[in-house]
């Protein structure tokens, strides 16, 4: 995973926000912030808790990997797409904690939270 990520930064994000996603890697043990599933090359995003845009920085506090399927979660407003992604993401993220990390998130970019079900 470290050699794939060294190998291919991150286009159009600074050096520091490259940097912190590897750091970030290690600190996350390989697993996702939200379901803290296993995460694979190719299906996750390095993400901003709080976006540039609203104020965050590129700080490692600041940034968060999430598989590809929970970062379309996080920003999906659609409640029939939300059921696809959260039936794609499995059990996983339908207990307390794990929803509880997504909504925050949500919550950031200015979207509702996903009640449980």
């Amino acid at each position: 995973m470290f050699k794939y990520m060294l190998a291919n930064p991150i286009r159009g994000q600074t050096i520091e926000f490259n940097d912190n996603t590897l750091s970030k890697m290690a600190g996350q043990q390989g697993h996702c912030a939200i379901t803290k599933d296993e995460l694979v090359i190719g299906k996750l995003k390095c993400i901003h808790q709080t976006p540039k845009e609203l104020g965050g920085s590129d700080n490692y506090k600041n940034i968060v990997i999430v598989s590809s399927d929970v970062y379309k979660l996080i920003h999906e407003e659609d409640e029939r797409n939300q059921l696809i992604y959260m039936k794609r993401i499995g059990r996983s993220i339908r207990n307390k904690t794990a929803l509880k990390r997504l909504n925050k998130l949500r919550k950031t970019i200015g979207n509702s939270k996903i009640m449980n079900i």
